[in-house]
């Protein structure tokens, strides 16, 4: 998959904006306080330039970025995603061990089963034909059930 995305991106290189998106949880501190809980959005422009946007922003507030500046923000989210990861696994680890089947109210586990979804009942609609009397055209209504009854014809007009 690495392999893919590096094709691609060597692809765009030049011709197309590139974007890459870090959630707001693995950004470092001195990036957690000046987004303001949004995520980032880092891109390169055609020009092979790193900037730094805020989703939700307007497109035009950017700020530029060095390689190096790059390399040590990338660093410190990939530092952060290790250790969300070992916290997930433990908390993984302490549900498995601690958790406990609810006894009042067991329900299915719907994220997992395949359900049989039955198609719902269809509603025959009845057709009336009623003979238009000053063309002597046959004009055919539908009538469904429920809903407000459709406005009668008169001939006004």
């Amino acid at each position: 998959m690495a392999k893919n995305l590096r094709k691609q991106l060597n692809a765009s290189l030049g011709f197309d904006e590139i974007s890459f998106t870090v959630p707001y949880v693995f950004l470092p501190p001195r990036f957690k306080d000046i987004s303001e809980k949004r995520n980032m959005v880092l891109f390169m422009d055609t020009d092979t330039v790193m900037h730094v946007r805020w989703e939700g922003v307007r497109q035009d507030e950017h700020h530029p970025l060095s390689p190096g500046a790059c390399r040590r923000l990338f660093k410190e989210c990939i530092r952060n995603m290790k250790r969300y990861r070992k916290d997930l696994d433990s908390f993984s680890k302490f549900v498995d061990t601690e958790a406990e089947v609810p006894f009042w109210d067991p329900r299915e586990d719907s994220l997992t089963k395949d359900r049989t979804d039955e198609p719902a009942p269809s509603v025959e609609k009845e057709v009336i034909a009623v003979l238009d009397s000053k063309s002597g055209a046959e004009e055919r209504k539908e009538e469904e059930m429920g809903g407000e009854s459709p406005i009668p014809h008169f001939g006004w007009e």
